[in-house]
């Protein structure tokens, strides 16, 4: 599906061509406003994460977006310059190496957390002062 067929789904640019709105500039427009309400979808998940000292998940988040941007550059290039077969499987791929990382990430913090949740239990359970009357 072309990107005129999609934009033409929900916004009819034959009435915008008289008002010389371009499609391009539709498409500015609808990055902006993504954007924007991204940004304030996810500020509050943010502030929390921070606020509770998450920092493995922001960086996994972080890391993986970056690596999913640098992957979606290269398919383009690859594309654009006709240097290799621009796939949609390369990205689908690339995301379930995000994904499993992510579970390997969560998995390995899981065991830790339950290995120094027993330890603190043990120690509680050995150590009993005497109490002096």
């Amino acid at each position: 599906m072309a990107n005129s067929e999609v934009l033409g789904w929900f916004i009819d640019t034959g009435k915008l061509g008289p008002l010389g709105i371009t499609a391009d500039m539709v498409h500015f427009v609808i990055g902006l406003f993504s954007i924007i309400f991204l940004y304030y979808l996810l500020h509050p998940v943010i502030r929390w994460l921070m606020h509770v000292n998450w920092g493995k998940v922001l960086t996994y988040w972080i890391c993986g977006i970056i690596m999913l941007l640098g992957m979606t550059f290269l398919e383009l290039y690859q594309g654009v310059h006709n240097t290799g077969v621009m796939q949609f499987s390369d990205m689908t791929s690339g995301l379930l190496s995000v994904l499993a990382f992510g579970l390997l990430l969560g998995l390995t913090h899981l065991i830790s957390s339950l290995i120094k949740y027993l330890k603190s239990r043990q120690k509680r359970n050995t150590y009993q002062p005497h109490k002096n009357m």
